[in-house]
């Protein structure tokens, strides 16, 4: 379960950081892409303890359809996020700005 949390977040943060495209972004819209790829981070990295609680209380029914939704919004997103931010420049200012958000996750 961890491993598959993981896997998906190193998915999801290696495609964005390694996209291609011109620069130019709005500040605007990339602290918007940054919200969308934090928010999908926050989500996954609650799946385990979330995952837990429901096994605990002894419903396994939605387990794997919790992984099967993060995977596919991750890849709508990595999706979404081809072909934007090229530039290293582009690139370290949109993680700044993933991180920052990303601290924020409860």
């Amino acid at each position: 379960m961890k491993k598959t949390t993981a896997i998906l977040t190193a998915l999801l943060v290696a495609t964005l950081a390694l996209t291609n495209c011109g620069g130019g972004h709005s500040k605007e819209s990339m602290q918007a892409d940054a919200k969308k790829v934090a928010d999908v981070l926050c989500k996954i990295q609650k799946l385990p303890m979330e995952m837990m609680e429901k096994a605990s209380k002894g419903d396994t029914t939605g387990m794997t359809g919790s992984l099967d939704k993060a995977k596919k919004e991750s890849e709508d997103l990595i999706k979404e996020m081809e072909g934007k931010y090229t530039t290293e420049s582009d690139q370290k200012q949109f993680m700044v700005y993933v991180d920052s958000l990303e601290k924020q996750c409860k």
